[in-house]
């Protein structure tokens, strides 16, 4: 049976659509539109308003994107200013800023500080020059350095970076060199992304173009099962399918909050939400979610009302992709799902922990697949 998290702190996103370029593989929504920014502001101030006290306490914040470092200084800092006159935030809130290597200035980083910003996620992606030209990044290995840098002379001393592998044309020994060398800046969190190919993105197109080779499975296990070892060895603790930290204290809290199912707030253009077993998303176009924010006082597209089949189902799934596992009232109050359960076990890919059963680095490769052979 369903049990209600809405008694948890939130977590507020932020949608920032701007980017300076589109990189060839995203396929999450923003426009190179800078003079849009004003419009999407002040949409977004007034959006706030519309949920003012609706989630409260908060104690997380995450401006992601698209490109928030694209920003002129100060948007944060009036948008946080906004965002507390709104909402009850707690004075020991994670709030994060995505950041583009080449956006990194003194100027920028003070900027944060003064809005009150504790957590940088920056997205170096690669530092081999070839990879990152490959990808469409803007920036080049020797500017990913420099802005890790940058924000330890500035005193954040909650920096995670962004690292993207198994990349078409880059060997085995070439990411290994590319992560040891990120690993000896000494992130507190690290976030290893295996490379897809999303639809209506130009890399996608030259996928279906067969102008790229689509990569093996074996190829795929390999680095996944070498970066974690890899990264542990480091001392990191592998915590979710992509995301390690160096302990507890650096796991992304509000990352946490999706894979918890606690209740979150999305702002801007094509944000999510989720309060219970209610979900909602906004507008995706910026004019769209702009046009109707202005009329309406929000940019909801559409929401849909969970079952608690549903709800279990998804718990299902987030649970195989991180450490805090699948509840054991889940799946051993049936016998089908219990038998399933325990070959798992024995194949090694779930561990028993009490209450709860734990994948494995070995049962995170198949997070999506183990949830389908039970019944909810």
């Amino acid at each position: 049976m369903y049990e209600s998290n809405d008694n948890r702190s939130a977590g507020l996103y932020i949608h920032v659509p701007f980017c300076r370029n589109k990189c060839e593989y995203c396929g999450f929504y923003s426009t190179t539109d800078l003079t849009l920014v004003s419009f999407w502001k002040y949409s977004l101030l007034r959006e706030v308003s519309s949920y003012q006290d609706r989630f409260n306490p908060v104690d997380t914040i995450y401006f992601g994107g698209g490109t928030p470092s694209c920003l002129n200084t100060g948007v944060i800092e009036d948008i946080m200013t906004e965002l507390r006159e709104g909402f009850r935030i707690e004075p020991a809130a994670e709030i994060t800023v995505e950041v583009n290597p080449d956006d990194v200035s003194i100027g920028l980083l003070h900027s944060f500080r003064d809005s009150g910003v504790n957590r940088l996620s920056i997205g170096i992606q690669s530092l081999d020059d070839k990879i990152l030209e490959f990808l469409g990044r803007r920036h080049t290995a020797a500017q990913a350095m420099k802005a890790v840098a940058a924000s330890r002379r500035e005193r954040f001393e909650n920096v995670g970076i962004d690292l993207i592998y198994n990349i078409p044309g880059q060997s085995f020994d070439g990411w290994m060199e590319v992560l040891r060398t990120a690993l000896d800046l000494r992130p507190e969190h690290v976030s290893c992304y295996e490379l897809s190919f999303e639809q209506g993105t130009p890399l996608g197109n030259r996928i279906r173009k067969s102008r790229i080779r689509k990569r093996m499975s074996e190829r795929d296990r390999r680095f996944f099962l070498e970066t974690s070892r890899v990264i542990s060895d480091r001392g990191y603790v592998h915590y979710e399918v992509s995301n390690f930290a160096l302990d507890d204290t650096y796991k992304s809290r509000h990352n946490e909050k999706y894979w918890k199912r606690d209740p979150y707030l999305g702002l801007g253009p094509s944000a999510h939400s989720m309060k219970g077993k209610n979900r909602w998303w906004n507008m995706k176009e910026i004019e769209s979610y702009c046009s109707s924010v202005r009329t309406r006082g929000h940019g909801v597209e559409s929401l849909e009302s969970l079952t608690d089949e549903q709800v279990a189902l998804e718990l299902l799934f987030l649970g195989f992709r991180n450490t805090h596992g699948i509840p054991r009232s889940l799946i051993m109050s049936d016998q089908h799902n219990a038998t399933i359960t325990q070959s798992l076990v024995e194949r090694n890919l779930l561990r028993d922990e009490g209450n709860y059963f734990v994948p494995t680095v070995e049962g995170y490769l198949l997070a999506d697949r183990l949830p389908l052979d039970y019944r909810l």
